[in-house]
């Protein structure tokens, strides 16, 4: 079999847009295609994808006798500490540890665990729903991430006022796999800025803020805030929490506040 050769298009504005119909394409056109940009063969097809991942002549980690070279896009040199960070994900390992450790998993997430979540998370649906009712909203934001962090955090003991540290966690996590992530290329709001944060504090720490004279609502507590010290202080912390967007914009809506007017970039 002749694999046909391609330049896989992830750089591409339409594919990323909508890479739907390019995967269509390629799929149609052979199981197993050769991006020659990476020097990775692509399974196209669901079949071949489960053959696969069933097959025991397929292994994500080498065999413990195993002598040659092991080649790859990534040199894992280059990323020491994000390997070691990965050395017991359950998607990097085979054999006897990988079964022992999802027999640990499989423990907090089995069925029965999970249908006695089920009055709860009826209950935290409706809940979140009914405080949307009758609004414009963004169904990921204002309902899909809070009803999973719920649950997810029900699941793992978080209580419900860690929720949004719960969130931040989350967002570095996988901010992780970003393996060009650096400290000057981390978004803002998320707990790798904290470095910056440390630089703001040492910025303003000698500048006087004086009482505002209307009403300043902090990203990071969705409040008003008129105490200059405060006000100081959440300046330095909204760099490295999360935005409570959606509060403060409710919060301003209960108190008489319908017209509003952005100024500026972000």
């Amino acid at each position: 079999m002749t694999i046909p050769k391609i330049l896989f298009p992830n750089e591409n504005k339409e594919f990323i847009e909508d890479p739907y119909p390019y995967l269509k394409e390629i799929r149609e056109q052979s199981p197993v295609v050769l991006d020659e940009s990476s020097g990775l063969q692509l399974v196209t097809r669901f079949s071949g994808v489960k053959d696969i991942q069933t097959s025991k002549n397929f292994s994500s980690s080498p065999p413990p006798d195993y002598e040659g070279e092991s080649g790859g896009v990534i040199n894992p040199q280059d990323y020491d500490y994000f390997w070691k960070t990965e050395e017991f994900s359950l998607l990097n390992l085979e054999g006897e540890l990988h079964g022992d450790l999802r027999n640990l998993v499989a423990k907090a997430f089995s069925n029965r665990q999970v249908q006695e979540l089920r009055p709860f998370m009826e209950t935290k649906s409706t809940e979140l729903l009914e405080k949307l009712k009758g609004e414009e909203f963004d169904l990921l934001k204002d309902y899909a991430q809070p009803y999973s962090i719920a649950v997810i955090g029900r699941l793992l003991g978080v209580s419900e006022d860690m929720y949004d540290k719960f969130l931040d966690w989350s967002n570095s996590i996988v901010k992780m796999y970003d393996l060009k992530v650096s400290k000057e290329s981390a978004p803002f709001h998320c707990s790798l800025m904290k470095s910056a944060a440390d630089k703001m504090k040492e910025k303003i720490s000698n500048i006087v803020f004086e009482k505002p004279s209307i009403e300043i609502i902090s990203n990071v507590t969705a409040q008003p805030e008129y105490d200059p010290l405060k006000i100081k202080d959440l300046l330095i912390q909204q760099i490295f929490s999360s935005v409570r967007w959606r509060e403060s914009i409710k919060n301003m809506s209960e108190t008489g506040v319908h017209n509003y007017i952005e100024i500026g970039p972000g």
